[in-house]
């Protein structure tokens, strides 16, 4: 995972982007020679690392079942964290709202 992270840490910082999807990830890994993509579904190999925790600072914006975001591995922890507060925060909220609207 080393070469992973080191790549796209080295591609983010290049192009001053704050993260990447799975998608676009796996495609540069492949082209790259690092991970080769799944043309049938692509980003399917780097997503399957990601579910193992293989890159333990990117995180999925919904939770489960929802678009990965890979951000530079030297994000710090508590930024990390406010995100998934204010995602989890957004969603509770959602679904309060939409939980009033099937009652009324």
């Amino acid at each position: 995972m080393n070469a992973i992270s080191k790549f796209l840490d080295e591609y983010l910082q290049k192009t001053s982007r704050k993260s990447i999807g799975a998608v676009e990830a796996n495609a540069l890994l492949d082209k790259a020679g690092i991970l080769k993509d799944n043309p049938e579904r692509p980003g399917l190999p780097l997503r399957n690392k990601l579910r193992k925790g293989e890159l333990p600072y990117a995180y999925q914006v919904a939770g489960k079942g929802s678009e990965w975001v890979i951000p530079l591995s030297t994000a710090k922890r508590e930024d990390m964290s406010l995100r998934e507060e204010g995602t989890s925060k957004f969603f509770q909220r959602v679904k309060e709202v939409l939980f009033e609207e099937s009652n009324q």
